[in-house]
């Protein structure tokens, strides 16, 4: 008896070393996959940031040499692109150019050729027993084991990681399931690093006036929560609104950069491989300045209501693919797994806003994944009667109790702590009325949550963008163009000679006229606020040299301005900020038709 007793305990000790091992190897592995996620904000270029990845497996690891090989498609070979050893961690050397110089692999040939042609992780404990590992003259380090494994992104194998130890026998099999997971964030890592890089310098200026506008609003706010019990949700909103008119208005010239860019970039760049991120680019924008333009409105009385046919099908995709970070990435690093799954039924188009509806569904996906601290699932669906058209988000959460439920969509109420704003949900509920619309709630404690949003048939046809730009047809014209922002100067030119036109373009209104006195031209494009001589100055003088010339205003204060007051001072139509090419080119396309004799 007392044998036996002596043998369980034994088995039991043996059982807690073994998931103490497997523990530590795990915390192991997160922290090594938190420091290459973290690495990403530095900013580094191609090099280095192998070089910094590879520094990072060698201190986590008990490895003797790492290295990344990247496949080049004009070549069809695998390059070698960064390989370090303990010895460079030593030296902190980064220098790379001349280690492994000229090292290639074709597919198939050698362990890391075999590796990347099969999508595989490949252990070798006993490289000199392996026929497909390839000694090369150039090889520096002795190798007595190693493990492969594939760099995948989107499903696609973009390259190797090699680890390799001096000994025999050092790697098994369980090393393979965490280490993939590893190659994985690494892959995606050096996949968004070009992007990352592109990005950054636009971020730089984005954070420094959100910084500078957020000491504003963060004053505000405080006195909007000593008033808050005493106001009703659309005096909130308007005060918000009037709150932030400065700052939509320096966001629009931001703004009317990246869209313009964008999609002059898309124009020319049809079947390039970097398409669908410029869409993503341009739709994120869009949706910023559709936001932009409802913050404007706010402190307006009368509101204008933009609406068109919207396929409702293609917009929750599009929900889901802007939204795929949060749900799928973010959450699987957190080690929560969430499914989502789609049911979608074919339809009619409905009318409203497509940016302002993508902001309703984005914001009912967060929540449903806020109710899911353990994982889970969310279902959309998607189905029509005869006059309206309904999309479901159902999700496997923790469900609300009634009292929750009867105040969900109340401003400023929120059952997730001090943290949260109270605000989702009943911008979304805002969002939904303004389109007449319905939004309703169904649910029940640890049984999920039900939001189930009604909208009206719209009964026209959605148009692309490619559709509309054909529409417009416009004659060849001479166009001055006035405004003091560099970048916004240049995209709205960019954008005129794209559609043919001849553009003059200078950065004040006393050249802008010394340009006019020079030569005749067609119509003028002036900013609104600019040093020395403002728009309205500048549009008054040109409709006393030439009454028939069209002025156009462009501005970043949008429809602010009272069309009887811009007609007053000789301004002839508005182009707001950010523009688009199709407004670009019907703009002018209005202002030729409207031209007096």
């Amino acid at each position: 008896m007392l044998e036996r007793h002596v043998l369980d305990r034994a088995a039991v000790k043996g059982w807690l070393e073994e998931a103490g091992d497997l523990y530590l190897q795990r915390v192991s592995e997160l922290s090594m996959i938190r420091r290459l996620t973290d690495s990403i904000s530095l900013g580094l270029d191609a090099n280095k940031a192998c070089a910094f990845i590879l520094d990072i497996l060698l201190e986590e690891l008990d490895i003797a040499n790492a290295s990344i090989m990247l496949y080049d498609e004009t070549r069809d070979e695998l390059i070698l692109k960064n390989a370090r050893g303990q010895e460079d961690l030593a030296a902190d050397s980064c220098d790379s150019s001349k280690l492994g110089e000229g090292i290639c692999l074709k597919k198939g040939e050698g362990i890391a050729g075999k590796v990347f042609q099969e999508g595989r992780p490949l252990l070798v404990n006993d490289v000199d027993a392996n026929s497909s590992f390839v000694k090369d003259s150039k090889q520096a380090v002795t190798i007595g084991s190693m493990l492969c494994l594939p760099l995948v992104v989107r499903g696609k194998t973009v390259g190797v990681l090699n680890l390799s130890h001096v000994q025999k026998d050092v790697f098994d099999q369980d090393d393979i399931h965490g280490l993939t997971i590893v190659a994985n964030q690494i892959a995606m890592q050096l996949d968004n690093a070009e992007i990352y890089n592109e990005l950054q310098t636009v971020n730089v200026e984005l954070e420094a006036e959100v910084r500078k506008r957020t000491r504003h609003l963060e004053k505000t706010n405080r006195e909007l929560k000593q008033t808050r019990s005493r106001l009703v949700q659309s005096e909130k909103l308007k005060a918000l609104g009037q709150m932030a008119s400065g700052v939509a208005h320096d966001f629009n010239n931001t703004l009317a950069g990246i869209i313009g860019n964008t999609q002059l970039l898309l124009s020319e760049a049809r079947e390039h491989p970097v398409t669908e991120r410029l869409k993503a680019i341009e739709m994120a924008a869009r949706d910023g300045a559709a936001t932009v333009k409802r913050i404007q409105e706010f402190s307006r009385v009368k509101r204008t209501k933009e609406f068109v046919p919207v396929d409702v099908n293609e917009l929750v995709l599009d929900v889901i693919n802007i939204t795929s970070p949060i749900w799928k990435d973010q959450l699987q690093k957190q080690g929560r797994t969430v499914e989502l799954i789609t049911n979608l039924n074919d339809l009619e188009a409905v009318s409203g806003n497509a940016a302002e509806l993508r902001e309703v569904l984005t914001n009912m996906i967060v929540n449903s994944l806020d109710a899911m601290p353990e994982g889970g699932e969310i279902t959309i669906s998607t189905w029509s009667d005869d006059r309206y058209g309904y999309i479901a988000i159902t999700d496997t959460g923790e469900g609300m109790p009634v009292d929750v439920q009867q105040r969900i969509f109340d401003p400023f109420f929120s059952s997730k702590g001090p943290g949260n704003s109270g605000l989702g949900l009943s911008v979304a509920f805002g969002i939904i009325r303004r389109h007449s619309g319905e939004i309703y709630v169904a649910s029940a404690e640890r049984e999920g949550t039900t939001f189930t949003i009604q909208l009206p048939i719209s009964g026209g046809l959605v148009k692309s963008q490619e559709d509309v730009l054909e529409e417009v047809t416009t004659d060849r014209a001479k166009i001055l163009l006035i405004d003091d922002d560099k970048t916004v100067r240049d995209v709205l030119a960019s954008m005129l000679a794209v559609a043919g036109h001849e553009v003059v373009s200078v950065d004040s209104g006393v050249k802008g006229l010394e340009a006019f006195d020079s030569s005749d031209f067609d119509i003028v494009f002036t900013d609104l606020g600019m040093p020395e001589m403002s728009g309205w100055e500048v549009a008054s003088a040109v409709k006393e040299r030439n009454p028939s010339i069209s002025v156009v205003m462009v501005t970043g204060w949008g429809r602010q301005l009272e069309e009887e007051e811009v007609r007053g001072k000789g301004v002839d139509l508005l182009l707001c900020k950010p523009f688009e090419l199709i407004k670009v080119q019907s703009t002018v396309a209005e202002a030729l038709k409207s031209r007096k004799p």
